[in-house]
């Protein structure tokens, strides 16, 4: 055995040599291709003057925006919190980071001998990558296709694994609690991962050099629209144009009341079935969700079968109905029955309750049940609808007694801007919408300047 073998750090320092070689070698290229060219130089100084002034123009905006650093959004006291439950983890134990970096070493030592570096490269090396840890974030082959980036994905979600575990063995946490920090700790993760930053990302990398850094600085557009709107752009809105590519089957509004708008649409068959359906799409969307286009439209389906359809829109929250409570939208679901059966004459209706509708829609048919009207609805669907909420998912993570009060405080009107549920469902699905590359097109959503990830959106 020699010295190198019996010495840890030996062995990691004679890898590393390796690494390094492996890693900058192609870089460099031959001796006549080393000079930069002086326009290549003032080119892309330019590109990083004019991200900086980007930069220092947004934050001078929001010094002069008094609500621009509200105290909840301060990210000193997240950080306060997320380091105080992190003493708590088993990774501050001397074994458990021993532990860690001897499964780290290991792990290293087996990815790179996949490219034949290190002690494992003899036994390992050659072929497509058989790398330990598949990631849809990571399924670019320019993930493997250098040592370095696999390396550095690899390690990555080796540690967000660990660290995950290590929150399910800290002790004296409150079931609830556990839960809350599993979801916090994910977001972190997820937040950290390699793809979501350009110099870490070999697509943004491959597509800034393609460009000479006109994607920067289309993605500093993108990323800077989105903070001043305060929403995360998942798609360009400005292509959607009502009855034209969303909203697309023919309907006409036939009652109106403060809180909702009536729309039907006629069957477009000879025969037209007895019984309409009512449905009550979600107040914190719009009534066209079911209703996006010609392929993509449960109405235009429904009164292609010969069913008379009715949709409620709900009007959009604002400082006028502070004062409305759940049982409006109760008192406005019996509403919207009485006036279909009454319009068309019937004794009941079919009814669809869509998300907190659907839930809406379970206290509406009790209520009718205690009236002796429960015949009035023949039929009811539910969809995504919760009504226990003892087990509500990842949801409860979100509500509790300090965040309920962060809630009120950034409600002063009565009303809860719609820009902040697009953030909890983005939390919901970080990993999703914090992904940054889309696999289908290799395009970088904020960095690579090809556009939005292609996910329908209305705030």
């Amino acid at each position: 055995m020699t010295n190198t073998d019996a010495d840890p750090f030996a062995r990691a320092v004679a890898m590393q040599s390796q690494f390094a070689q492996a890693m900058f070698t192609p870089l460099m290229g031959d001796a006549d291709d080393r000079p930069v060219a002086m326009e290549d130089m003032q080119h892309w100084a330019e590109v990083g003057q004019k991200l900086q002034t980007m930069w220092l123009q947004y934050q001078t905006e929001r010094l002069s925006d008094p609500q621009a650093m509200l105290p909840y959004l301060d990210p000193s006291r997240w950080m306060t919190l997320t380091q105080r439950w992190f003493r708590q983890m088993p990774l501050a134990h001397v074994e458990q980071q021993k532990a860690l970096w001897d499964e780290g070493f290991r792990l290293w030592e087996d990815v790179l001998g996949q490219y034949g570096i290190g002690p494992k490269a003899v036994e390992a090396a050659g072929g497509d990558p058989q790398l330990p840890r598949q990631d849809r974030r990571f399924a670019d082959e320019r993930w493997r296709a250098h040592p370095a980036f696999a390396l550095l994905h690899q390690t990555y979600l080796f540690l967000a694994e660990r660290v995950g575990e290590m929150v399910d063995r800290i002790e004296g946490l409150p079931a609830d609690k556990r839960e809350q920090l599993r979801f916090t700790t994910r977001a972190i993760t997820e937040a950290a991962s390699p793809a979501n930053f350009p110099l870490t990302n070999p697509v943004v990398l491959e597509r800034t050099l393609e460009t000479r850094g006109d994607n920067l600085v289309k993605g500093m557009e993108h990323l800077l629209a989105d903070l001043r709107r305060g929403q995360l752009s998942h798609t360009d809105s400005s292509a959607f144009r009502l009855g034209e590519n969303i909203a697309v089957t023919p309907g006409k509004v036939v009652h109106e009341t403060p809180l909702y708008q009536l729309i039907q649409y006629s069957p477009t068959t000879e025969k037209v079935l007895a019984t309409p359906l009512v449905i009550f799409p979600p107040w914190i969307n719009r009534f066209y969700i079911l209703d996006l286009n010609e392929k993509k439209s449960f109405v235009r389906w429904a009164v292609a079968q010969g069913v008379s359809v009715f949709m409620v829109s709900w009007k959009s929250a604002d400082a006028s109905m502070k004062d409305v409570v759940w049982d409006d939208y109760v008192r406005a679901q019996i509403d919207a029955i009485d006036h279909v059966r009454a319009r068309l004459e019937v004794p009941s209706v079919h009814a669809i309750g869509y998300c907190v509708a659907g839930t809406t829609l379970s206290a509406t048919l009790a209520v009718l049940h205690r009236r002796g009207e429960q015949d009035n609805v023949k039929s009811a669907t539910f969809f995504t609808a919760q009504v226990d909420f003892e087990k509500a998912g990842e949801l409860l993570n979100l509500l509790d007694d300090q965040q309920m009060a962060a809630i009120e405080a950034i409600a002063p009107e009565g009303y809860l801007d719609g820009r902040y549920m697009a953030a909890a469902f983005n939390m919901l699905r970080g990993t999703y919408v914090g992904q940054l590359v889309n696999p289908k097109r290799h395009a970088h959503v904020r960095f690579a300047g090809n556009g939005w990830l292609e996910v329908a959106r209305d705030g």
